[in-house]
């Protein structure tokens, strides 16, 4: 047992290390070298663990989109109410992983996994059998995954509840409509 603690300890700190040269440098700059030292180990213990570097960020994506994916198949779109606040739970709780691999420096792939994952729950419940089922799953997943990740790069700004609350009156009400009542308000002013 304790070496089991000790290897998913070190995991754990060799996939931390990724994620924090990823918010300095781009993923193609980043060497095994780089990880090994920011973690004060030898390249042989990254090695011991990963097989190159593409297997360590693979790992780290494989296991946030594993969670995101839990919750896409409980998903239900025919209730009331909208995943947006557990997305928003699951990318609080990651922040870090998913501030670095969603940002500059990250993997383009991770984000077209991520629309992809959001797609699959869509397909399941609407057939594919014209243009317009296609357009609107790709528009409500994209307006989703698009609220998620303004909040994740504006945290500062903006309350992760006041981005859910906009991004479901948007998504139950209209853009038009949402549009309409803030050009209201702000001619009110």
């Amino acid at each position: 047992m304790p070496y089991e603690n000790k290897t998913n300890y070190t995991r754990r700190q060799l996939q931390n290390a990724m994620i924090e040269l990823l918010e300095e440098k781009p993923f193609e700059k980043i060497t095994i070298n780089d990880i090994a030292s920011h973690v004060h180990v030898n390249r042989s213990t990254v090695y011991r663990y990963y097989d190159d570097k593409y297997d360590l960020l693979e790992t780290i994506e494989d296991q946030l989109l594993a969670e995101m994916n839990d919750l896409r198949d409980s998903f239900n779109p025919l209730a009331d109410r909208l995943p947006l606040a557990d997305g928003l739970e699951i990318l609080k709780v990651h922040f870090k992983e998913f501030h670095a691999l969603l940002g500059p420096n990250g993997d383009r792939n991770f984000e077209a996994k991520m629309l992809e994952g959001f797609s699959k729950r869509f397909n399941a419940l609407i057939p594919n059998d014209s243009p317009e089922n296609e357009l609107a799953k790709s528009v409500i997943g994209a307006t989703g995954f698009a609220s998620l990740k303004y909040w994740l790069f504006n945290s500062d700004k903006i309350d992760g509840n006041q981005t859910i609350e906009v991004a479901e009156k948007i998504l139950t009400k209209g853009a038009l409509t949402y549009i309409r009542r803030l050009a209201q308000h702000n001619q009110q002013f």
